[in-house]
């Protein structure tokens, strides 16, 4: 299954075990979830240390394009919802046209609570809307090193 999400021709694209993660040109950070069978901690853990360095080291709403996703463990899910990582993102807007991406989405979104403003969307463009609204006025920076 394609991506929704693809980046622009030119933009600087930083590659993880997760996917894809470039920095749009309004100041959204794009992370496209790959079609692994399992998403494990290590992937959460490699993941949210590319969005940060993506990011600047500046909080930044986050855009996950799930429509790929097929799994996550536990830990994962756990990990992306703690206070243990980085806080350095304001919001975060997952889209998928998948009903397996739905599902982990909606699981996720279900059992863990996020620490930011969380939405799911089936339009990307609508999820850019809504993750405009949390651009920070005074980007905050944040440290380099990823709190475990």
């Amino acid at each position: 299954m394609k991506t929704v999400i693809q980046p622009p021709a030119g933009t600087p694209v930083e590659q993880c075990s997760t996917g894809p993660v470039w920095l749009d040109p309004e100041g959204i950070v794009i992370s496209v979830i790959n079609g692994c069978d399992q998403h494990t901690l290590e992937d959460a853990i490699a993941g949210v240390a590319t969005v940060s360095k993506v990011s600047g080291y500046v909080c930044r709403p986050l855009l996950v394009d799930f429509t790929r996703a097929k799994g996550m463990s536990r830990e994962a899910r756990e990990y992306y919802a703690s206070n243990k990582r980085e806080m350095n993102i304001t919001a975060m807007a997952i889209i998928t046209s998948s009903a397996i991406g739905r599902m982990v989405a909606n699981f996720f979104l279900g059992i863990n609570k996020a620490p930011v403003p969380t939405r799911l969307f089936n339009d990307p463009g609508e999820a850019r809307i809504w993750l405009k609204k949390h651009l920070p006025a005074n980007p905050v920076q944040i440290g380099q090193q990823l709190l475990n």
